[in-house]
């Protein structure tokens, strides 16, 4: 987002996909601070409006890329992991509904925790180890490359790569359901890959974050309450009083030249 691509376009399109009611997911990145500030602010625009016709919005801000990079990064490279990122968010999406496993997930499932959600988290995990299914999942809970994180959501969809041990992989799924709480509605399946076996894939998708309610400013006046036993009745009858001053008012002396003119 900030381009004019990014920024003018995805909105529309949004927007059309609004009108025939088609499921519409948006993978947006915010540009990094040495693109400026003028670029910043057209993409906050950018996806305030996008927000409005979108089903689901994830949003990676390309500063977090700074955090699990070498020092020596050039631009290239910056805009290169920029790209890897978005497409590795995407084909995790679709790799939900496109791969078979032994217990699947199909679009209705994607539909109901992605449909009218707003804002929403993902993270991606791979770890090089049957066993840490745990750790796993909390690498894709604690994502550095995002902003939000799990609590509040509403809809949480966990896929993850087949042949797990039972009890580790419930483990991991409780304790994904301790952030959520109790009335958070939690699903999950497992997809069967051709990568090494001793690899480790999770993918978690959160949504349906509750809108933080405005804080009430205090009021800079005082507040008074009088009952209203001890209102007189002919309240809002009475007249208004004229204002009273001792200052001498003095009179108010008109030029000859505007005199002349009547």
């Amino acid at each position: 987002m900030g381009g004019g691509t990014g920024t003018g376009a995805t909105p529309v399109i949004a927007r059309l996909c609004k009108e025939m009611n088609i499921l519409s997911i948006a993978v947006v990145t915010k540009p990094f601070s040495f693109e400026g500030c003028k670029k910043e602010k057209s993409a906050e625009a950018g996806i305030e409006k996008l927000t409005e016709q979108i089903d689901t919005l994830f949003v990676i801000p390309n500063n977090r890329l700074f955090t699990n990079t070498d020092k020596n990064l050039t631009v290239a490279e910056a805009f290169e992991l920029a790209d890897s990122v978005l497409k590795n968010t995407i084909e995790a999406i679709t790799n939900i509904i496109n791969n078979c496993g032994l217990i699947n997930l199909d679009f209705n499932d994607l539909k109901s925790v992605l449909g009218h959600k707003g804002l929403g988290h993902i993270g991606i995990s791979h770890v090089n180890d049957r066993n840490a299914i745990m750790d796993a999942m909390k690498e894709a809970i604690h994502s550095p490359l995002l902003e939000t994180d799990l609590q509040g959501a509403s809809h949480v969809l966990i896929n993850c790569s087949a042949g797990l041990n039972l009890v580790e992989l419930n483990t991991a799924i409780s304790y994904v359901q301790e952030i959520v709480g109790n009335n958070a509605d939690i699903i999950w399946g497992t997809v069967s890959t051709d990568e090494n076996p001793d690899d480790i894939a999770v993918t978690l998708i959160a949504t349906g974050f509750s809108t933080p309610t405005a804080k009430e400013h205090p009021s800079i006046l005082p507040k008074y309450s009088v009952p209203l036993d001890k209102v007189p009745a002919t309240a809002s009858l009475l007249p208004p009083k004229p204002l009273e001053s001792n200052i001498p008012l003095k009179p108010i002396i008109i030029p000859d030249f505007i005199k002349g003119k009547k």
